[in-house]
């Protein structure tokens, strides 16, 4: 299904900003409504000839805009299908540095251990641009690999955003959290940020890692943010750092 193009036009290209390339002007204009959540990773963008006869420009100007989309990370080009929304993954960001039995690249098991709504701490508060103490939806989640933790996360939400997630069930939740935002939420997210620090196993972590208190393990601390540009969610995730690997190829 094509979306309509309701808010661009020839017209609005030209009103904004003239010491901008047209090309420029058209990114704008499309990154605008892609952040207003007006094209859905689920259905195609309007083709390049589409949008060059709505907005009144050469098929030129549209592809160095949808070019800069691209570059970007806000779009991508599927083989035979079309131009969408890009949907960002994460399956591996993390877990692809923690390694059991052969080393191979199984996607992990998630579960939901508990799910709450809770004053969100400092820490939070800053991560998600809130004031301290404003309510998130908490989420304690345990990953495994050939059914042994790998890495526990506490994943903080805001709130309304997230709303439709709070009378869910610890066990409705499926096995990866951001199709579950985009469906139950309409948050699409898009880019994370990571900051990988070393600490030392609590009673917690010994409890879900089956580890030893003292023991060392990896704490990466996520700030995650949607396609409109908002911070969507705090994680804060420890592994057993003595299943940690980390390689790097570097040319």
């Amino acid at each position: 299904m094509l979306l309509p193009m309701t808010t661009l036009s020839g017209q609005d290209l030209r009103s904004r900003d003239p010491r901008l390339p047209l090309h420029r002007r058209l990114a704008d204009a499309l990154t605008e409504a892609i952040r207003r959540g007006e094209y859905s990773p689920s259905d195609p963008l309007p083709s390049e000839s589409e949008i060059a006869r709505t907005c009144d420009v050469a098929i030129g100007t549209v592809r160095q805009a949808m070019a800069q989309l691209r570059e970007d990370g806000l779009i991508e080009r599927r083989q035979g299908r079309g131009t969408y929304v890009r949907r960002a993954d994460f399956s591996h960001s993390l877990l692809r540095f923690f390694r059991f039995g052969d080393g191979g690249e199984d996607v992990p098991e998630s579960s939901i251990l508990a799910s709450a709504t809770v004053a969100a701490s400092a820490a939070t508060s800053r991560a998600l641009g809130l004031d301290e103490g404003q309510d998130v939806l908490h989420l304690h989640r345990v990953r495994r690999l050939g059914g042994r933790p790998v890495v526990h996360e506490d994943v903080y939400l805001p709130l309304p955003e997230h709303e439709a997630l709070v009378a869910l069930e610890p066990g409705e939740y499926p096995n990866l959290l951001y199709p579950l935002y985009e469906e139950r939420c309409g948050v699409v997210v898009v880019r994370a940020g990571e900051e990988l620090t070393l600490s030392s196993a609590t009673q917690r972590d010994a409890d879900v890692l089956r580890c030893s208190v003292g023991d060392p393990v990896v704490a990466v601390e996520r700030v995650t943010t949607a396609v409109d540009g908002r911070v969507v969610e705090h994680r804060l995730s420890r592994g057993d750092a003595r299943t940690f690997r980390y390689r790097v190829e570097i040319s």
